[in-house]
């Protein structure tokens, strides 16, 4: 859960959203938002309720669930906007992420 606005992190997901594949790292964002890496982390935490490396993992994770709803998105291609050097990589990533295939989760997407 998520804790009220802070506006210094507030293009944090849009960045990590961007980089899927490689998210920035705590000093990257320490130094764009020029701040200490130790404040960063003090205030990430207090507004996403988890570590960057956490939150980069459920930001990426709840960007798949939405992708593999697009209707028409090949698996693959969902693969490739997330990141992954392709399909096998993904769906074991996925699985190990939700308990099911990416092709399970969109037979059954509200079961879980």
């Amino acid at each position: 859960e998520e804790a009220p606005a802070d506006p210094l992190l507030d293009g944090v997901r849009k960045l990590y959203l961007e980089r899927l594949d490689d998210p920035p790292s705590v000093a990257e964002l320490a130094a764009r938002l020029g701040i200490s890496t130790r404040q960063f982390l003090r205030r990430f935490r207090a507004r996403f309720g988890a570590s960057p490396t956490g939150y980069a993992a459920r930001v990426r994770f709840e960007h798949a669930r939405e992708l593999l709803l697009a209707p028409g998105l090949r698996l693959g291609e969902a693969a490739e906007r997330l990141g992954f050097a392709g399909l096998p990589e993904f769906s074991r990533w996925f699985k190990k992420m939700d308990g099911r295939s990416p092709d399970a989760f969109r037979r059954s997407p509200d079961v879980m």
